[in-house]
């Protein structure tokens, strides 16, 4: 057996021992109690009767691959695998979960093989991935957002140019596997995501320094959402934790995070309980992504830092804040409400582009939905709007 075994508690719900197998590709899971007593052990089988082992078989042989071009094979089958998990009735949220894990697994391997096939490092790095997949969220059409960390001197020319080819092989390899990265640079091979460790210091310290600064939040909330899936070394291991309590420490960035979870707001616009965008390519349709669930990320992301949480998905995020105080039990209540409500709307039009055979968006005509689905999602995003504008009054307060 493993040394190290990953375990779960005794009241760990289904879900989590579920996730917990498939991201450390175990198929036994010791159960224990409080005082670190084994008192059980559960197999995948026991878990997934009634569900299908097809994410479990796919992220075992992606983890085994014996070449980049298996990785990218196998790749082929993740929209097929995620239409099983959900024809067998798995909640949206873990099908989103359980296609982040998938991805990092290929993340993961594709690093193994590259790394085989140039040489040892020359450094120890990380390998981050960002975004919806670092919060575990990621839908079919998400991209990729992903980041560097290696321990060398600046100047250390020769160490550089190695990362940046390890880069640029595993992002095209992830491109071949049909997972794109980020079309605003939040990648890898770009320059910005890719830096040795003391580098990415001195930069947390100036986004710090002036976190309204141009750029200085996006570069925080992506770190803030950030999971290394790959790589070693106790200096790389450590520049993302510290990061991320040097932020949650300081007052200026927290509020600033407060305010940026003020700038995405969902629309108002209703016309016949439609709720809509009314101007640009898009018109007549409503953005799931940037209009639906990202308030709700935003907030969650500020609610974590005020509270000093350590927790990356959105949904523990929120009860987090709620916990800590930092949102009030009803308002963390109705925005996890909307999350779940708008991501299950959002994986379902996703996957029902990809049995259509088309390639799935982000986009929705709310003339589709039934019209108690209408007011569902129209009641929401009014609940989410006045969340922003609760929030709004407690920074202008400064609360």
């Amino acid at each position: 057996m493993s040394e190290d075994a990953v375990s779960t508690g005794a009241g760990a719900p289904v879900d989590e021992a579920l996730l917990l197998m498939l991201e450390h590709a175990v198929r036994h899971l010791p159960v224990v109690a409080r005082d670190g007593t084994v008192v059980g052990l559960v197999e995948d089988v026991d878990l997934l009767a009634a569900e299908g082992h097809a994410p479990f078989r796919l992220r075992r042989a992606i983890t085994t691959a014996a070449d980049v071009e298996e990785v990218v094979d196998l790749a082929r089958r993740l929209p097929q695998s995620l239409l099983s998990a959900d024809a067998a009735g798995v909640a949206p949220l873990r099908v989103m979960a359980t296609r982040s894990i998938i991805v990092e697994a290929m993340i993961r391997r594709l690093l193994e093989l590259t790394v085989q096939a140039c040489g040892p490092a020359p450094a120890p790095f990380a390998w981050l991935v960002l975004g919806s997949t670092g919060r575990r969220e990621s839908f079919p059409a998400s991209d990729a957002d992903t980041a560097l960390v290696w321990d060398a001197d600046d100047e250390d020319a020769a160490t550089s140019r190695w990362m940046e080819d390890l880069a640029g092989r595993v992002v095209r390899a992830l491109a071949d596997c049909g997972v794109s990265s980020d079309a605003h640079g939040v990648v890898a091979t770009d320059p910005r995501f890719a830096r040795p460790r003391t580098q990415w210091q001195r930069s947390v310290a100036r986004w710090l320094a002036d976190p309204m600064a141009t750029d200085a939040l996006t570069y925080m909330s992506a770190l803030l959402d950030g999971r290394i899936v790959a790589g070693a070394g106790a200096g790389p291991d450590r520049m993302l934790g510290e990061a991320l309590s040097a932020a949650a420490r300081d007052e200026a960035m927290v509020r600033a995070l407060g305010r940026h979870a003020l700038a995405h707001r969902p629309p108002t616009g209703f016309v016949r309980e439609l709720v809509v965008q009314h101007t640009g390519e898009n018109r007549g349709r409503l953005d799931l992504k940037l209009h639906g669930m990202t308030p709700v990320v935003d907030l969650a992301r500020y609610g974590a830092a005020a509270a000093r949480s350590t927790a990356v998905d959105t949904p523990q995020r929120l009860r987090d804040a709620a916990a800590a105080g930092v949102l009030r039990d009803a308002d963390a209540a109705v925005l996890d409400e909307v999350f779940t409500l708008v991501a299950g709307l959002r994986l379902e039009r996703q996957l029902e582009a990809i049995r259509a055979g088309q390639e799935p968006d982000d986009l929705l005509d709310p003339r589709t939905l039934s019209p108690f689905a209408r007011r569902h999602l129209r009641d929401g995003f009014r609940a989410v709007t006045q969340v922003q504008h609760w929030l709004q009054g407690v920074l202008a307060l400064g609360g």
